[in-house]
């Protein structure tokens, strides 16, 4: 069987019903039949809980599309080079592509 990569938004899907049938004392079998999971990737995606959460709480929606959710390395580099640009567009003066790249 091959393996089957899910999006940010089905693991978050998958959390928040576990979490509402929480005090409900319902088996971990039986909600990974009703969501059509196998029971090991239920464990695997409670047990990732907050792993899966930061990226969406940092990236807003378009993180939730995503299926991985790797950082970059150069993180803060980009947001100061991002902001840079923003002030550049909003003074409506023309960017090269050059700069861009």
């Amino acid at each position: 069987m091959a393996k089957q990569i899910r999006a940010l938004e089905e693991r978050l899907h998958v959390i928040d019903e576990m979490e509402k049938n929480l005090f409900q004392k319902k088996k971990k079998i039986n909600a990974a039949k009703r969501l059509g999971l196998p029971p090991s990737t239920l464990n695997l995606i409670i047990l990732k809980n907050i792993e899966f959460r930061e990226p969406a709480d940092e990236n807003g929606t378009s993180a939730k599309k995503r299926k991985t959710s790797k950082m970059s390395i150069y993180s803060e580099l980009e947001r100061v080079l991002f902001a840079s640009y923003e002030q550049v567009h909003a003074s409506n003066i023309p960017v090269e592509r050059r700069r861009l790249k």
